[in-house]
């Protein structure tokens, strides 16, 4: 009987090389999972693209537009999709036009969602590559509030909104201040949807105009920036009555006999011509130049342009019994002055009996002050002609503009019954 030889062998380890093996003879279903095989042994063939650049970082969603790409490559003609960040969504351009190996140019298609966007490049041997440039698919913030923001008087609380949207009609997401300065004691809080001013409107000398630029800035921190301007206004009297003294025009009233031991009188007063007669009267009652059984008087001293402030209370056989000339002169014919002025002759103290205020503060300095005796009654408030402008008889006419003349009658009151604690004067 013959004897069959049988002879086994195996391959050795690395007898067969990648060099060994045509390109494109191995598949999957040949293969190992474990086998590490080179690319260009398998059905996948050419070299891996890149990206380096876009020729667009931004773009209108209403329109669409041509982003070229730069980078290495490209076989023609390749897949190009935009990759929207958040949602994960595709937008698969429907125009590709290959230039070179080395830029492609894509068409964004309109009307797609606001979003950023990244851009993938498959070429058609299936290799592909995600740029890490990125392009946002937006319109910049919308402002809504208009440029000017008006005016606001000194010492008003300041609230003010600036509201800009995106272009999928949410707020934008925070507003800055960029340049120019808000008026002091007001701020910008712009870290939510809403920018607000807040604050109170400084003291000011005259009307003034504020400019800022203020950046809104939406969720894919595009901006835009919008110039306003803010006016803080000088502290006015409305409805005024202007006196010329050359026309000796005046007011008056005859009171039925009321109280005369409690009261208050409060004006407002901007002056005009400083240097028209001996003095100028804003509240009178009778004369106390005369021989009238009462008089009473407040007024500037103009004959020498003093400008002092003077209160006289006089009684038939009393004489002047109050009289008020303060040391402080008030000369300034652009300012409004609030004068107040408080009886009280039950008073235990003489110098509360009568009391001065200007511009919200009292007056405690005097060149010359007397004060009445407990329980004085005063020439106010008598069957006298009251004047709002000048004396009875005697003229001295006031030159200027006189506003808000109240008399309380039964109360002696603080300046701050008259206005508000913010406003000068209070």
């Amino acid at each position: 009987m013959a004897i069959t030889k049988l002879i086994t062998g195996s391959i050795t380890d690395e007898t067969i090389t990648s060099a060994k093996i045509d390109n494109g003879a191995i598949t999957n279903a040949k293969i190992n999972a474990s086998a590490g095989i080179s690319i260009s042994k398998t059905v996948f063939t050419g070299a891996q693209p890149t990206i380096s650049a876009l020729s667009i970082s931004q773009k209108d969603p209403d329109v669409s537009s041509n982003v070229t790409i730069t980078g290495t490559n490209f076989e023609s003609i390749p897949i190009v999709q935009f990759l929207n960040t958040t949602t994960g969504a595709r937008i698969t351009s429907a125009t590709v036009t290959y230039t070179s190996s080395t830029s492609i140019t894509a068409v964004f298609p309109a009307s797609q969602t606001a979003g950023i966007y990244k851009v993938i490049v498959e070429n058609p041997t299936s290799l592909s590559v995600i740029s890490t440039a990125t392009l946002i698919n937006s319109n910049a913030p919308n402002w809504v509030t208009n440029a000017s923001l008006g005016s606001v008087e000194e010492g008003d609380t300041v609230n003010i909104q600036l509201l800009a949207y995106d272009d999928d009609s949410s707020a934008v997401s925070s507003y800055s201040l960029q340049s120019g300065s808000l008026p002091s004691g007001v701020t910008l809080s712009g870290d939510s949807t809403v920018g607000a001013l807040t604050g109170t409107a400084p003291t000011v000398a005259a009307d003034t105009a504020y400019n800022f630029t203020v950046r809104a800035t939406d969720n894919e921190s595009q901006t835009t920036d919008k110039a306003f301007s803010l006016t803080v206004a000088d502290y006015n009297i409305g409805n005024s009555l202007m006196f010329n003294s050359a026309d000796t025009a005046y007011l008056d009233r005859t009171p039925s006999a009321s109280n005369r031991d409690l009261y208050t009188i409060s004006l407002w007063a901007k002056r005009g011509n400083l240097n028209t007669g001996a003095r100028q009267v804003m509240f009178g009652v009778g004369n106390p130049g005369t021989n009238s059984q009462v008089g009473f008087e407040i007024r500037f001293d103009s004959s020498v342009g003093d400008g002092k402030l003077r209160v006289t209370d006089y009684v038939a056989g009393v004489g002047d019994y109050t009289v008020l000339i303060t040391n402080a002169v008030f000369r300034d014919p652009s300012a409004w002055y609030h004068i107040v002025f408080a009886y009280d002759s039950a008073q235990a103290t003489n110098s509360d009996r009568a009391k001065l205020y200007v511009n919200g503060t009292q007056i405690t300095s005097f060149s010359s002050e007397t004060y009445p005796s407990q329980n004085q009654d005063s020439a106010v408030n008598s069957t006298t002609k009251h004047l709002i402008g000048n004396l009875d008889g005697d003229g001295y006419d006031f030159d200027g503009y006189l506003a808000e003349i109240n008399f309380i009658d039964g109360t002696a009151l603080s300046p701050s019954s008259f206005c508000t604690a913010s406003r000068s004067g209070c």
